[in-house]
């Protein structure tokens, strides 16, 4: 058991490196190769559409096939798409590489999870794979932040193409790695009409979803102001590279990375540590946090700030994060057979929402400027914030004024 947990420490430490490598580089790279932002933005939102899409198909083909055969189809997809998106200033190649790299995104999702979790569950059903996890999420991240630097800081002085290059290279090699990582017994063939076919999911997936919303107050109030974080996000979270590096002689993109990456840490120390208190409504924090990292990216847009006060911004996302996901688990989550319902209903939501807005981003930053467009969408957010609060007292109203 030691060597396949071993094997699953080297194989996500692998997958971070090579992710990371090129993540933090990506807008400004697509940016030299003469993309517009409407055109980047674009090929953001296809990419997680399409990760959105292949999402449940994914985790049928991974009990279906295995986990094996899905990450190496998975890696090479990802290595080919790579090498597709360095391909100069071609849109259809671009939107080819989304496609590509969305479907191994999507196929990725949780394999390398679901084999280690099999592999221990089948040695001692009554282990837990909690420890093995949390050791993971010290150890990737941590060659993941490296390895971003490097991609972001180091690499693009030499050629800007270059993380994309190795990165590429890395997910080809994987796929041929996991033949010897991963030791996985064959599936048995499985008719594709039967009843875990894609179709047949897809459809008690749904089915059982509109079950467990029904069930739920004021589902659709929680699950639009828990977007909103996100809405605000979808510029800094794609544009922080520009922005950050405007009015500089020298790219300092891989250092920012590191400290994103350092400020992300940090959250999580504070949610743990400040906000387990049960006699604070967390409603009301989250409230807020939202309004308060509005009025950071206000400061921001309008040049009020330095840029570098985006790093707050980071700060703020990771604790809303982290009290939604626990709110959602803890008070919208009535039981265990309706859990995976409605935290796929909210990934889903969020999913569309961004990969609407990001076309509108983008297009907006080519006509106006990324700061005025971040402006916007801060407006857009506090709007909604409003007509969410007046609406929910509107029907908490009428519901006393029906009781009575």
């Amino acid at each position: 058991m030691k060597d396949k947990v071993k094997a699953y420490y080297i194989l996500s430490s692998f997958i971070a490196i090579a992710t990371q490598l090129f993540s933090a580089i990506l807008y400004i790279f697509l940016i030299n190769e003469n993309y517009s932002y409407t055109e980047i933005s674009i090929y953001l939102s296809l990419f997680w559409l399409i990760c959105t899409v292949c999402e449940l198909p994914g985790g049928v083909l991974v009990d279906t096939l295995g986990s094996k055969k899905i990450m190496q189809i998975s890696f090479l997809l990802r290595g080919v798409g790579l090498g597709i998106l360095i391909v100069p200033n071609n849109f259809p190649c671009l939107l080819l590489s989304a496609v590509l790299t969305g479907i191994a995104e999507a196929l990725a999702s949780g394999s390398a999870e679901t084999w280690i979790s099999n592999e221990v569950k089948k040695d001692n059903s009554k282990q837990s794979i909690q420890p093995i996890l949390a050791k993971n999420n010290i150890i990737s991240p941590f060659f993941g932040m490296l390895s971003g630097f490097i991609g972001a800081q180091l690499l693009p002085k030499i050629n800007m193409k270059l993380p994309f290059i190795i990165s590429a290279i890395m997910f080809i090699s994987l796929s041929l790695l996991v033949k010897t990582l991963i030791h996985e017994p064959e599936r048995k063939k499985r008719d594709i009409t039967e009843k875990s076919s894609v179709t047949n999911m897809y459809k008690r997936t749904i089915r059982n979803s509109i079950v467990d919303i029904k069930k739920v107050k004021y589902f659709w109030f929680y699950m639009l102001l828990f977007v909103i974080p996100s809405i605000l996000d979808i510029g800094p979270s794609n544009q922080w590279s520009v922005v950050i590096n405007e009015n500089i002689s020298q790219l300092i993109t891989g250092y920012f990375w590191v400290a994103i990456g350092m400020v992300t840490i940090l959250s999580n120390v504070i949610i743990t540590r400040y906000f387990n208190n049960e006699k604070t409504s967390t409603i009301s924090v989250i409230y807020f946090f939202i309004v308060f990292d509005s009025i950071i990216l206000i400061l921001i847009s309008l040049s009020y700030i330095n840029a570098f006060f985006i790093l707050i911004h980071v700060f703020i996302y990771g604790i809303l994060n982290t009290l939604i996901m626990a709110y959602i688990h803890d008070h919208i989550v009535e039981n265990n057979n309706s859990r995976n319902s409605i935290i796929s209903t909210f990934y889903t939501l969020e999913a569309l929402i961004v990969s609407a807005l990001l076309p509108i981003n983008g297009y907006l930053s080519d006509k106006l400027n990324i700061k005025q467009t971040w402006l916007i969408f801060v407006v857009l957010s506090m709007a909604l914030v409003w007509i969410l609060t007046i609406n929910l007292k509107k029907r908490s109203i009428g519901n006393t004024y029906d009781r009575k």
